[in-house]
């Protein structure tokens, strides 16, 4: 998906504007793919051919689905202009405009490997079955989306903007499922700083924790 070019007259905000939409179609193309399809099955542990349980592996058709979209995040990311790609690790200031776009790019990679970590600590409790390298591998991928996106989301969250509710909500989700890692000792030295980084989600959330919605619900707990 190679981004457009409209020549050197082209504004940055319009940049922006067409960067960040095309995330969103990127980011409706991976949840339609892993949470409404076939891909949904490895949640359950299922075979998305059969009823039948899978043997401790993820179906191979998944596995190359999830190698597709996340060669399409990079792609994404690698076609940005220079004038507006991120920093995706944060070692200079940036705009708000940029810190939304790393926002977009760790956020698609937690959500094509966060089956993996569903899958991973759903099955670690039975000491019968054995988690594949190549799954935990994927979960440390998305754990690492994972922090990477909490770190960057007090940019957003320090002023209301568009974002705001998204990426609380964000924050919310993505900090349960490190929670939900750090319990699980397969997955429990990916996320060592996990009690850092749920004290730095709550610090985010406390701010937007209007009383009944999930931040203040998550700020309380």
């Amino acid at each position: 998906m190679p981004f457009p070019t409209y020549g050197d007259a082209t504004a940055t905000e319009s940049l922006y504007s067409l960067a960040d939409i095309s995330a969103r179609s990127l980011s409706n193309r991976i949840h339609h793919t892993m949470y409404f399809t076939d891909g949904i099955s490895l949640y359950n542990g299922q075979s998305p051919s059969s009823s039948s349980m899978l043997p401790g592996h993820p179906d191979v058709s998944l596995l190359r689905v999830y190698r597709e979209l996340s060669e399409q995040t990079l792609t994404w990311y690698g076609s940005l202009p220079i004038a507006i790609k991120p920093d995706l690790y944060g070692t200079y200031r940036a705009t708000g405009q940029a810190y939304v776009l790393r926002l977009r790019y760790w956020s698609a990679r937690h959500n094509i490997y966060r089956p993996f970590v569903i899958y991973v600590t759903s099955r670690a409790a039975d000491e019968e079955v054995s988690v594949p390298v190549s799954a935990i591998k994927r979960c440390e991928l998305c754990l690492a989306a994972t922090r990477m996106f909490i770190l960057t989301a007090g940019h957003v969250l320090s002023e209301r903007t568009p974002y705001t509710f998204s990426t609380t909500q964000c924050v919310v989700s993505y900090a349960l499922i490190l929670a939900l890692a750090a319990q699980t000792p397969i997955l429990a030295d990916a996320v060592g700083d996990c009690l850092k980084l749920l004290e730095t989600a709550i610090g985010l959330l406390k701010p937007w924790a209007v009383a009944g919605s999930a931040s203040s619900a998550a700020w309380k707990s």
